[in-house]
């Protein structure tokens, strides 16, 4: 430290083989050859069935699907050999399948999809129900009826989803709708906070990343925030410096027009390191958030960030965006930082309404779906975004500066927001500030029981025959196909299984999805070694087991509902039409889009 602040301050106030192991560079007969850990069955032993399994996977998680893969063919070796392709992302392997649907060639015996993309597959009868694998008579085809492996080790709230395919009237009447798909890579929403912001304002010793505190970065300060209160008996020396920029007491407005000087928590500051992941009563409401967001501009415009490691600290309402714009409407300079952001306004979209349980329904007669989000209920809840944004509390990264953002990690990361509401599937990309980074459940409405939704990847088999295929009657198709079918859903019953499930969710940020790997000791030591961002996996698997997670279910359509909702709330925050005007003009753009005439479905 070469200058003290308080000088400047005076003059302001388990072993799985590796994908490259199963075959090499080339692949030797009877081999799967690995290329760009997608595995290749070019030179598989003559009357291997060949399984192509077409996914979306890049990077970490392309090469552990990789590596389990390369792992199934060695132990299939001369029966079934699958052979994976990219797809680069989930929209193109959406508009592949169909394409190839629509084109009469080959498609993916296996495939990742989301429950919406299978709504749309199943129209064109291609998608298989994998009920008559699962629950075979043949021991050696169905899943174990106990054990690690089992049906019931799968996650409730995953095997809700994995039959929850309801398409027909008769699928309403059903115990279960068809089994579409398993869960393969499953993730979940969190709030990322700004530990050291909230620690230190709340009254804690914060600390940088790097773990140093107040006292180790600037000379001449204590760690908390009392230290920075003085009561030397000067009642006015002391109030200057206690509402300065480096003190640490605040000012504010009080209901009746009177300004008021306390500490922050006096004013409603919270800390989210309170929130207790497995007790939803503590989990913070929308109304947290704009209790606690005012409080943040207050700060943010009357003090420095002195968790600056230079002499160089200034307002925290003085940092600059990378990618800032003239015309953003949100001035931090006169109103204070922003607090939180919403990484995925389609998701923001889905949530707020079914957090008020008013998104969509199916109808139990007709199986059609019912379109729910222009209830008074909803429009509150899109309402009350409104009104947040407008505040200068919560904004999402679609309108953040330029406009060019798509995640709110770069406002998070250099304080211009200090909550950022992203998925567990991300969370690396939330510490890199120099400050720790915390973890903690998505804000809920209050009243309401806590809705978090559920979302990634299921795997999903598929064939022309789909819709009549019967692993029982071959005469539906032929033997070829069952015998297929049979190898395809051996896959299956592999990558979802408790070893492949352990392996994933140990060498990915995605979640487990079977009690026996949350249970197990592999899993565990993954979870505690010192790596911060698997707080973000233990958040995520507390919130999970408090059975808060939620799906919709699939309709024609669901998907397009939801990806176009994107640019609704975007415009429906910056906008003067305003959200009221934008959702219930959306909502009838929905109903055209089902063949639904407004008379048939109202508010």
């Amino acid at each position: 430290m070469k200058k003290s602040l308080l000088a400047l301050g005076a003059l302001a106030v388990l072993t799985l083989p590796t994908a490259s192991s199963c075959g090499g560079g080339g692949g030797g007969k009877g081999s799967s050859a690995v290329d760009n850990n997608n595995t290749s069955c070019r030179s598989a032993e003559k009357g291997t069935i060949v399984i192509n399994f077409w996914h979306a996977f890049k990077n970490v998680n392309q090469k552990a699907i990789g590596d389990l893969t390369a792992t199934f063919n060695e132990r299939n070796k001369g029966k079934i050999c699958v052979e994976m392709s990219s797809h680069n992302d989930y929209d193109t392997i959406f508009k592949d399948i169909n394409s190839a649907v629509q084109a009469g060639t080959a498609l993916p015996d296996v495939a990742t999809t989301y429950p919406d993309h299978v709504a749309t597959y199943q129209e064109s009868n291609i998608v298989v129900d994998m009920k008559q694998f699962a629950f075979s008579a043949d021991e050696s085809v169905a899943m174990p009826k106990t054990g690690k492996d089992s049906w019931e080790d799968i996650l409730e709230s995953y095997r809700a989803e994995s039959t929850n395919y309801r398409f027909t009237p008769a699928d309403m009447t059903a115990e279960q709708g068809k089994m579409y798909s398993l869960p393969l890579n499953k993730s979940t929403e969190v709030m990322y906070y700004n530990k050291t912001f909230f620690d230190y304002w709340t009254g804690k010793t914060a600390k940088l990343k790097n773990g140093k505190t107040l006292s180790q970065i600037h000379e001449g300060f204590g760690d908390t925030l009392d230290d920075q209160i003085k009561n030397t008996g000067d009642t006015a020396k002391d109030t200057e410096y206690n509402i300065g920029p480096m003190g640490g007491l605040i000012q504010m407005y009080n209901d009746k027009g009177l300004l008021e000087t306390k500490k922050p928590v006096e004013f409603g500051l919270k800390n989210p390191a309170d929130i207790n992941p497995s007790d939803p009563t503590t989990w913070w409401t929308w109304d947290d958030v704009r209790a606690v967001g005012k409080v943040v501009q207050a700060i943010t415009k009357q003090k420095w960030n002195l968790f600056i490691e230079t002499d160089e600290v200034t307002n925290y309402n003085k940092v600059t965006l990378a990618n800032p714009s003239k015309s953003d409407p949100i001035n931090i300079l006169e109103n204070g930082n922003l607090t939180l952001s919403y990484d995925s306004t389609s998701n923001l979209f889905v949530t707020l309404a079914n957090q008020v349980n008013s998104y969509v329904s199916l109808n139990p007669s007709t199986a059609t779906p019912e379109l729910k989000f222009n209830s008074e209920e909803a429009l509150a809840q899109y309402e009350m975004y409104e009104t947040l944004y407008k505040e200068g509390i919560a904004t999402v990264p679609q309108i953040i500066g330029d406009g060019t953002l798509k995640y709110a990690t770069a406002p998070f990361t250099s304080e211009y927001l200090f909550l950022s509401v992203g998925s567990v599937a991300g969370a690396n990309l939330n510490y890199g500030g120099a400050f720790e980074t915390g973890t903690a459940p998505i804000p809920q409405t209050a009243g309401q029981a806590p809705k978090v939704i559920q979302q990634g990847t299921n795997i999903t088999m598929l064939n022309k025959y789909g819709s009549v295929l019967d692993i029982n009657n071959a005469s539906t198709t032929s033997q070829g196909v069952v015998d297929k079918s049979k190898a395809a859903w051996e896959y299956v019953k592999f990558i979802t299984g408790h070893e492949a499930n352990l392996h994933f969710a140990t060498h990915t940020t995605y979640l487990p999805t079977r009690s026996s790997v949350i249970s197990s000791p592999e899993y565990t030591e993954y979870l505690n070694a010192d790596s911060p961002e698997r707080a973000a996996l233990k958040t995520a698997n507390l919130v999970a087991a408090t059975g808060s997670t939620f799906t919709d279910p699939p309709f024609k359509s669901s998907g397009t509902i939801r990806s176009d909702a994107e640019i609704e709330i975007v415009n429906g925050l910056s906008s003067s039409q305003g959200m009221r005007t934008i959702i219930s003009n959306y909502y009838q753009t929905c109903l055209k889009t089902l063949g639904i005439t407004p008379s048939t479905e109202g508010k």
